[in-house]
């Protein structure tokens, strides 16, 4: 045993000893070549950005072309550059970055989009959404259909383009695609506002499914896009339940006097999820003849229905206030005296605040 320690302990020591040796060269190694790469790093970033700098007051488009040659090779600085310019200029100068990065990086970034590997797809999505430029939408609409944060990323950079050409290609990969997703289209689609309303109106007149047209007057609400009140009112009698909800819920958003017709009919829906949207948008109109619809709401067999109802009655304020307390005293039913009293008590509650 003596001698079995006595032959391999000197090796296993000088074998330990080699390993430490060698981790620490490589560490040392490592470390100064990392050095070395920021060093080159930060050479070409002033050079490039110097060059850049000289060409944003220019409009010789040779002196730009001229950039685009030089520095093509070198996209992890030329991108560092870029993304701290654009982010300090504008007008003009924005342009011409734009059109930089149109040259040199664009093109193997699109590219990078259809990557298997997800942090090029979510920079190179975030790239193309920073430096908007519409031809880059059809490319970033794919990744509606990736992993969640790269939608969310990709959603913010077609919304942030402010150019309303984007939304041609916005609409129609809407029509394209066979299972939109709601928040993405509507969150896309509210940033341009007014802009979008020719764009809904004709393809809400297309034959769609209903969970496009849902989709369309959802985004009409949350314009919201009042001279889309008659195209929006004509599927207010649609057997699909989920688009009488969106008519009734657009309706309280668009605040049309003349829907109140529409919203009472609505609040009388034999589905409950379509009244307890209905009576909810009835009590923004804040139209006197809804209280009578509002009280009958708080007789309704389903919660949500009577809650949706204390809470349009107390959005009409005084009047509302009133018919819950004849509500709660005159009723013999007690869910809906319970639920005018739990009225009553939040109208409490503010007033004290």
């Amino acid at each position: 045993m003596n001698d079995f320690a006595l032959t391999w302990a000197p090796k296993v020591l000088l074998g330990f000893g080699l390993f430490v040796l060698g981790l620490f060269l490589f560490i040392i190694g490592r470390r100064l070549n990392l050095q070395r790469r920021e060093k080159i790093f930060a050479v070409r970033y002033k050079m490039i950005e110097q060059d850049i700098i000289g060409v944003l007051y220019t409009t010789d488009e040779k002196d730009i072309a001229r950039i685009a040659v030089k520095y093509r090779s070198w996209p992890d600085v030329l991108t560092a550059v870029l993304v701290n310019l654009v982010r300090i200029v504008g007008g003009e100068e924005k342009i011409i970055l734009k059109t930089i990065f149109a040259l040199t990086l664009r093109d193997d970034l699109i590219v990078n989009l259809e990557s298997g590997n997800y942090r090029r797809r979510l920079t190179a999505t975030r790239l193309l959404g920073m430096f908007a430029d519409p031809a880059n939408v059809p490319a970033l609409l794919r990744r509606l259909r990736d992993k969640p944060t790269i939608q969310f990323a990709a959603v913010n950079s077609i919304a942030g383009f402010p150019d309303d050409r984007v939304l041609d290609f916005v609409f129609r990969a809407f029509e394209a695609d066979p299972n939109p997703n709601i928040h993405h289209f509507t969150d896309i689609v509210s940033k341009h506002g007014t802009a979008c309303e020719g764009y809904i109106r004709d393809t809400l007149r297309k034959p769609l499914p209903p969970l496009k047209v849902g989709i369309l007057i959802e985004m009409t609400g949350l314009i919201p896009a009042r001279s889309l009140y008659p195209d929006i009112i004509a599927f207010a009698a649609s057997e699909d339940k989920e688009v009488r909800i969106k008519v009734a819920r657009a309706l309280g958003r668009l605040l049309i006097p003349d829907s109140f017709e529409i919203l009472a009919a609505l609040a009388e829906d034999p589905e409950w999820e379509v009244e307890a949207q209905a009576v909810r948008s009835l009590g923004r109109l804040n139209n006197p003849a809804a209280l009578a619809v509002l009280a009958q709401g708080l007789h309704s067999l389903s919660w949500h229905v009577r809650s949706n109802s204390k809470d349009a009655l107390l959005d009409m304020g005084t009047a509302g206030v009133r018919k819950l307390k004849e509500v709660s005293e005159t009723t013999q039913d007690q869910f809906a005296a319970d639920m005018a009293e739990m009225g009553l008590e939040e109208a409490e509650g503010l007033r004290s605040a």
